[in-house]
């Protein structure tokens, strides 16, 4: 982190080599964006002035929330037959994404058809897809829409990984309920 044009806090993300922006008001002083070409091996940083508006132009900015966006995959993972579909709130524990959308799949059938229906619906309600890990014969799917995270898994990986346990600051977010508020 680092203060950033026009004293905006920076943080840089890394996903699958795309590095992405995050930036929070603080004061208005000029400031400057670190560009790492290896984000292991920040010997190689380099810094490079950037304007607020080119900054802001490059910021992706989706239509709705990403409480609302969650909720909205959710809701998919659950009408595509998706089990113990569940969302965390990880905004308390870290500063990379805000939700955590993980759910149980049957097959690696069921597994590509709602990642793929999942980055549809998102895209159309302005999310891009910034990453993908796991689509072809694997036991977990992992897709990145920036500030939520969807895991697709097997019931065996789940049981292995237990995210809920990792993630157990994180609070769970009854999904059902704000997407019944919104309609």
């Amino acid at each position: 982190m680092g203060a950033g044009p026009s004293g905006r806090l920076v943080t840089k993300l890394f996903t699958e080599g795309v590095d992405r922006t995050r930036i929070a008001a603080r004061d208005g002083r000029p400031g400057w964006l670190a560009s790492v070409r290896n984000p292991i091996d920040c010997a190689h940083s380099r810094r490079i002035p950037i304007s607020t508006t080119l900054l802001d132009q490059q910021t992706p900015v989706a239509s709705e929330s990403s409480l609302e966006a969650a909720c909205r995959v959710a809701r998919l993972a659950d009408e595509f037959r998706g089990q113990d579909v569940v969302v965390l709130d990880v905004r308390p524990v870290t500063q990379f994404f805000d939700y955590l959308v993980i759910v149980t799949t049957q097959s690696p059938r069921q597994m590509v058809a709602l990642a793929e229906e999942a980055n549809r619906e998102m895209k159309a309600h302005g999310h891009r897809r910034l990453g993908i890990e796991g689509i072809e014969g694997s036991t977990w799917v992992l897709e990145d829409f920036g500030d939520v995270i969807l895991h697709v898994f097997h019931p065996d990986t789940r049981k292995f990984y237990d995210l809920e346990r990792l993630w157990a600051d994180a609070e769970r977010v009854d999904w059902r309920e704000v997407v019944t508020a919104k309609s």
